[in-house]
């Protein structure tokens, strides 16, 4: 099994409805190149706590050698992320930074701007874990805290939670 993690795509609605949300990213640099096995139109499997609606899906695509450009659509409100992948403390993750939104400028959301997200690839499915609260403290305002706080939890099998399942949608 492939393990890797990225940036981008996860910005599933259902993960943010239910993410940390902060306020500053956990890195600003992005040097990592992008993970090819991750782009491409992906959608929510069901499971027993989300029943995805048929219309949701996540396209990921590549913006740059180190980031990602993720459209997420719900039918709530179609989202915008950029991604990019960062390791941090020898942890693998994507940082995700809402960019636009639908119907809503995103300074009204500016508390909610950033995320962290690990991924794994498992039998040809894409596995989303956020950030767990618990661990860093989505309270903390500012880069160097969010990091003092995701270094001390860096061996913490807790540290990403909320295991979310995609399947790639085959085109064409």
């Amino acid at each position: 099994m492939k393990s890797v993690f990225i940036s981008v795509f996860l910005s599933a609605l259902f993960l943010f409805v239910t993410s940390c949300r902060y306020e500053a990213p956990l890195m600003h640099e992005h040097t990592i190149p992008v993970d090819a096995s991750v782009l491409g139109c992906w959608q929510p499997v069901a499971d027993g706590s989300h029943s995805p609606d048929s219309n949701e899906h996540m396209l990921v695509l590549q913006y740059s050698e180190t980031e990602y450009l993720i459209h997420y659509s719900a039918k709530e409100e179609p989202m915008y992320f950029r991604g990019y992948p960062i390791s941090i403390g020898g942890v693998a993750c994507v940082q995700l930074q809402l960019i636009g939104i639908d119907n809503a400028p995103v300074d009204r959301r500016a508390n909610e701007r950033f995320h962290v997200v690990s991924y794994a690839l498992d039998n040809g499915d894409l596995v989303i874990r956020t950030l767990n609260a618990d661990v860093v403290d989505d309270s903390l305002k500012d880069t160097e805290s969010l990091v003092k706080a995701f270094l001390k939890h860096t061996g913490d099998a807790k540290l990403f939670t909320d295991p979310c399942r995609f399947r790639k949608v085959k085109t064409g």
